[in-house]
């Protein structure tokens, strides 16, 4: 099911020139996490009072350990099983670079939920932007013929998980936390 939906969706390349250039821009290595960098930035120095501020300040916290911790838990997965890329084994269109990492589970997907789950967790619009991005661009890699669907799926679940145990053990780790946010009041860092 995989490669034929991969085959299907790879049939458009080179037919639709203004769909092939939208998916480049989506799947690229720039927009999905400059955004979501962006966004985070942002989180990091909003808020009308102190309080809101340092909310976002910890979902910030939060998005950084899911990174953290989706990029060791792939790295682990890659270890112990590497999957090649729909385009070595399949006849296709390609739109982007050649990877040579494993294709399970999709490091794009993986760190793009990882942020766009913790920051649902606080602000829920803005998170389901960052998902519905994620996931186009995701998708756009699964047109290009970079990565099969189950591959996204694979990197949504462990990005979302992630995130998600990120959560938990901030409120384990609350008074370090609320240390290091002072400390870097005191920086003129937050």
């Amino acid at each position: 099911m995989d490669s034929w939906i991969v085959k299907f969706l790879n049939n458009g390349v080179d037919s639709f020139k203004i769909l092939d250039e939208f998916m480049k821009l989506m799947m690229s290595d720039y927009l999905v996490p400059v955004t979501c960098s962006l966004v985070m930035l942002g989180l990091w120095f909003h808020g009308p009072k102190h309080a809101h501020r340092e909310l976002n300040q910890i979902t910030v916290c939060i998005a950084a350990g899911g990174i953290g911790t989706v990029n060791l838990l792939i790295a682990i997965l890659n270890a112990i099983y590497f999957r090649p890329r729909p385009f070595e084994v399949l006849e296709l269109n390609l739109l982007f670079y050649y990877p040579t990492d494993s294709s399970f589970p999709s490091n794009f997907a993986g760190v793009g939920f990882a942020v766009a789950t913790a920051v649902f967790l606080r602000h829920k619009k803005l998170g389901m932007f960052l998902g519905l991005i994620t996931l186009v661009g995701a998708g756009g890699r699964v047109y290009a013929g970079v990565h099969y669907p189950s591959d996204i799926l694979g990197g949504a679940i462990v990005g979302a998980t992630a995130s998600l145990f990120a959560y938990f053990v901030s409120k384990k780790i609350a008074v370090i936390l609320q240390i290091f946010l002072k400390l870097a009041r005191k920086i003129h860092f937050a």
